[in-house]
């Protein structure tokens, strides 16, 4: 495995035991197996990595996947189902979402804005006031959501999605791309 892949599978590790500020170079370099040196051929700092890794992780290619049937029917693709490379992804998303680091709560938070935004064809810079609320409105159950429920599973929060909590979100989403498609939120801001 290449030594970028070994640091950012051992930040993973070392996530699921310990807050992130405890998570020191030297100590992901030595879970790497790896001198300290080679962590900054690499990476510029702990957050960069962090950042690289969840890059790595996000869900993109399925939440492109999942959004314009969830947002025509309500349903989840079945292509989604039992799949062990979104349940890990899941996995690794719920590490940032319950951790107390706000650095990795605004990377996630903004991590799954862009994902979402770019699935509905959203321009994020366009967002007027109302846009960015709803926005934040959403994400924020989601957060806390995937940080407060540890044994929370994938099938688990999909189903949440396919409900009413889901329907809820799905109408906020429909009317953000609608206005995001007339060029509403422009002329909120102008």
């Amino acid at each position: 495995m290449p030594a970028r892949d070994k640091l950012i599978t051992a930040f993973w590790s070392l996530l699921s035991e310990r807050p992130f500020d405890q998570i020191t170079v030297r100590l992901l370099s030595d879970a790497a197996g790896l001198n300290h040196n080679t962590f900054y051929y690499h990476f510029g700092s702990m957050e960069e990595l962090a950042k690289e890794a969840l890059d790595d992780a996000a869900p993109f290619n399925y939440v492109m996947l999942a959004a314009p049937t969830f947002l025509r029917t309500g349903l989840i693709p079945d292509e989604l189902n039992n799949n062990p490379e979104l349940e890990n992804a899941f996995l690794r998303v719920k590490l940032f979402a319950k951790s107390d680091s706000p650095l990795l709560n605004n990377m996630i938070r903004k991590k799954i804005t862009s994902i979402w935004a770019a699935a509905l064809g959203i321009d994020e810079e366009a967002l007027g006031p109302d846009g960015r609320k709803s926005i934040t409105f959403l994400i924020g159950g989601a957060m806390a959501v995937l940080g407060d429920y540890p044994d929370l599973q994938l099938r688990d929060f999909l189903d949440m999605l396919a409900g009413s909590i889901g329907s809820a979100a799905r109408n906020i989403l429909v009317q953000l791309a609608a206005d995001s498609q007339s060029g509403q939120f422009r002329a909120v801001d102008q």
